[in-house]
């Protein structure tokens, strides 16, 4: 069993720790390029994180490469257990 605790203020916390150590080092192409990767892998971090409707253990395989199902996952990630499912797009309903 995996537990994953997150709060939002994690992001902003790593991100204030990115941009300091951008600064820090004098604002180079290289630190630029760090600080870019960094923000990318925050997003896409946040993104896995409020992940409501896709299969985790998918997301997990496909970052690595494998290709695997939502259907295999017999229930073994929170969003499969409660029967998540939806694209993620916002509908405007009003």
């Amino acid at each position: 069993k995996c537990i994953l605790y997150y709060s939002y203020s994690d992001k902003v916390t790593h991100e204030s720790m990115a941009v300091n150590d951008y600064e820090q080092k004098g604002r180079s192409q290289q630190a630029q390029k760090n600080l870019e990767r960094t923000r990318e892998n925050l997003n896409s971090m946040v993104s896995y994180c409020d992940n409501s409707y896709e299969c985790r253990r998918r997301l997990q395989l496909l970052y690595f490469g494998e290709d695997f199902k939502a259907s295999l996952c017999n229930n073994t990630c929170d969003n499969c257990q409660t029967k998540r499912t939806g694209t993620g797009e916002k509908t405007d309903v009003t």
